[in-house]
């Protein structure tokens, strides 16, 4: 790290990947020095950031991750399958062979989560249909100004030609 630009350079990629301050703050102080005069030159993100704690001698770090919910903040994929099989991952405990009360709780919260999953997919659906409208209508628009351009231009030409 800092004696070749050839390796420097294909080092950026790999570094940048576990280049974290948890990561940085329980490093050897050394190491912290290394990270820091390669940073100088390749990252002065970091360089800034890892100055702030340079001479701090941590051996452990403690931080908070939070977790996204990942029924609500899943990403939009086709037509939604990806969060359909967490409904159905909800069902398994019927083949417990559960008692009557149970059975109706477990399949309203799937009744439930599937509701609100259609209304999501209609929420998703709306929106793509109104970009396919207005993408669609920018396009009638667009192509109505290059014809009125055609159009005046074919006339100034005629125009010249016939004086």
């Amino acid at each position: 790290m800092g004696k070749s630009k050839f390796v420097d350079k294909l080092l950026k990629p790999a570094v940048s990947k576990w280049l974290t301050e948890p990561i940085l703050r329980v490093l050897p102080p050394e190491m912290k020095h290394t990270v820091r005069d390669w940073c100088l030159s390749h990252d002065p993100m970091w360089f800034n950031k890892l100055s702030e704690f340079i001479d701090d001698d941590t051996s452990e770090w403690e931080y908070t991750v939070e977790v996204p919910n990942r029924r609500k903040d899943m990403a939009w994929c086709g037509m939604g399958a990806d969060i359909l099989r967490f409904y159905v991952a909800d069902l398994k405990p019927l083949r417990k062979g559960l008692p009557e009360l149970e059975r109706r709780e477990v399949v309203n919260k799937v009744r439930r989560g599937v509701a609100l999953f259609a209304d999501f997919h209609d929420e998703k659906m709306k929106a793509m249909e109104q970009e396919a409208h207005d993408l669609v209508q920018q396009e009638r628009e667009s192509m109505e100004i290059e014809r009125s351009a055609f159009a005046t231009a074919f006339e100034l030409q005629n125009e010249a030609i016939a004086d």
